[in-house]
Parts: C-alpha cells; sequence; structure tokens
C-alpha cells in the first residue's frame, strides 16, 4: 500500500482527482488483502464477493497508472513546449 498521506510529496502532475483515485485503490488494495488467508499453503477457492472485489481493484489499478503516465507525459511535453524559442524552433535553455 502506498502512504498518500503527506501531500508534499506528490509530483506536479499528480492532481486532486488522481489523488482520489489513488486513495480509493489503495482502499480497495486493503480490503483484498482481508480475503488472504493466514495459512498461504491453504488453497481455498476465492469467493464471488474476493473475484469481484480483485476485478474493481485491477481495473482501477490500470486505470490509475494510465492516467498518471498520461499526465506525467502531458506536463513534461508542455514544459518542453513552452521552453521551445520560437524563432529558432529548437529547444532554449537558459
Amino acid at each position: 500500500i502506498i502512504d498518500d498521506s503527506n501531500d508534499d510529496i506528490h509530483k506536479p502532475w499528480i492532481t486532486p482527482d488522481l489523488i482520489k483515485l489513488i486513495k480509493q485503490r489503495n482502499l480497495l488494495q486493503a480490503k483484498l488483502a482481508e480475503f488472504k488467508p493466514d495459512d498461504e499453503s491453504s488453497q481455498s477457492v476465492p469467493s464471488q464477493a474476493e473475484v469481484e472485489l480483485r476485478k474493481q481493484f485491477k481495473n482501477l489499478r490500470n486505470t490509475v497508472t494510465k492516467l498518471v503516465k498520461k499526465a506525467r507525459s502531458n506536463r513534461t511535453y508542455h514544459l518542453l513546449y513552452l521552453n521551445l524559442d520560437p524563432s529558432k524552433k529548437s529547444l532554449y535553455i537558459a
């Protein structure tokens, strides 16, 4: 589980909406961990609720990952675009 309690450690591309999704994902992960048996050797059949919860978690995990990557990529693109020297059509680094 990722510690999301400290807002100061978030990257600039992590928006408040992404933080909400990350917290939802972490909550689902914690609920899913409750289903795990203490004895790892027991191979019990997962309940329908566990299967549904796992499906929700995987879907949200993949969505969060995709959105974070997209936000980071967009931020990088916009930072580079803002530093583009229009007369030379090249990157300007002061």
